[in-house]
C-alpha cells in the first residue's frame, strides 16, 4: 500500500497570457540534509517568464481534467 496522500483537485501552473505550461520561475532553495533533495524556501517574484510567448507573465493556476 502507498503511502502517498491523493490529491482530489490537482492544478497545474501556466503563462496567464496564452495558457503554455512551458513557463518559469525564479527562486532560492536550501539543501534538506533529513530528505536528500532541495526544498523551495522562497520565490522572488509572482511573475515568471513563458518560453512559448517570450513575455514575463503572471503565473496562475490551472485545473487539469482527468
Amino acid at each position: 500500500m502507498s503511502n502517498a496522500v491523493k490529491v482530489a483537485n490537482k492544478v497545474k501552473m501556466v503563462c496567464g497570457t496564452c495558457g503554455s505550461e512551458d513557463i518559469h520561475q525564479d527562486a532560492s532553495v536550501v539543501w534538506s540534509v533529513e530528505d536528500q533533495e532541495w526544498k523551495i524556501s522562497s520565490r522572488f517574484f509572482d511573475e515568471g517568464q513563458c518560453n512559448k510567448c517570450e513575455c514575463e507573465c503572471l503565473i496562475v493556476e490551472s485545473s487539469i481534467r482527468d
